[in-house]
């Protein structure tokens, strides 16, 4: 189903702590780069975790992340973002930063730290941008569970 700003390429304002931003539906690009951010915070948590440990112990540790980080995906691992403030971060960052590309990873965590409402109402954005009926942030199980 095409939605009315992917038909008109319209991207739709919300404001957060005062600042109006502009939202454009997630590309092929944006996915792929919320894919690489998955993977390279799963490695970059393995690596901070294998410190100190013994080189065998160090080693499968870290090619245990390799190979699960290569099968992640942000469609299929949305509850990694959805988790942790880090992720939901990033994820708004990845919906604002097409049209606004000076945006910084600290202004944006300031507006939505400042703006308790800031979090559905981009939620809600997302969701009118594709098309989405239901809850977004869902994990998989959840949604096997209801049907």
């Amino acid at each position: 189903m095409t939605t009315r700003s992917q038909a008109t390429a319209a991207p739709i304002e919300v404001t957060i702590n005062g600042n109006v931003y502009k939202v454009s539906p997630l590309t092929d690009k944006d996915i792929g780069e919320l894919d690489n951010w998955l993977r390279m915070r799963l490695i970059t948590l393995a690596r901070e975790t294998a410190k100190g440990l013994p080189d065998d112990e160090r080693q499968k540790l870290m090619d245990d992340a390799f190979r699960s980080a290569m099968s992640m995906s942000w469609i299929k691992d949305r509850g990694l973002i959805r988790n942790t403030p880090e992720g939901m971060t990033r994820f708004v960052y990845q919906l604002f930063k097409r049209e606004q590309p000076n945006l910084t990873m600290d202004q944006l965590t300031k507006d939505l730290n400042a703006d308790e409402n800031a979090l559905s109402l981009v939620l809600d954005v997302f969701k009118l941008l594709h098309g989405v009926i239901g809850d977004v942030t869902e994990d998989e199980s959840e949604e096997e569970k209801k049907g």
